[in-house]
């Protein structure tokens, strides 16, 4: 049906006062530094087994299945990982990540949200000990997404 037509995704920025959005085919987004994102905070390495207080719940008001880990150690970078997953298929419906990176100088934390052909969304705030906190959200919305809303 979409043989030889271009698929195009949203790219809607905000950072600080600043707003910008546009229609971005597919192969041309820069998807490095959103697989980046997620990436770095995977926590399927056997070196995180038992860094994080597991625990699964049915959440009646979603009618969702709800994986959630959280950091034991409040110095680890990804702090919460939660999946929500249809309990009937197994079927992942998202995916919620929050990273923290802190030092003397500066600190930088991360809240990812991926929902399957929905939205891709990376909300940041990075602080240095001299100057303002600075704010930014990407999202990468699906046309799917956009025809739903």
């Amino acid at each position: 049906m979409y043989k030889d037509q271009p698929y195009a995704l949203t790219r809607v920025v905000n950072t600080e006062d600043r707003f910008d959005s546009g229609l971005i085919p597919m192969f041309e987004i820069e998807w490095a530094p959103i697989i980046k994102a997620f990436s770095d905070a995977d926590i399927s390495t056997r070196s995180m087994l038992g860094k994080y207080d597991f625990s699964v719940y049915d959440d009646a008001t979603t009618g969702n299945r709800d994986y959630s880990y959280i950091a034991k150690d409040p110095g680890l970078f990804t702090r919460s990982f939660q999946i929500h997953s249809d309990p009937f298929n197994n079927k992942i419906t998202s995916i919620y990540m929050e990273t923290s990176s802190k030092n003397f100088w500066s600190g930088h934390s991360q809240k990812l949200l991926y929902v399957p052909l929905h939205i891709i969304q990376i909300q940041e705030s990075s602080h240095k000990l001299l100057g303002s906190v600075k704010k930014s959200r990407t999202e990468i919305r699906f046309p799917q997404a956009e025809s739903q809303e």
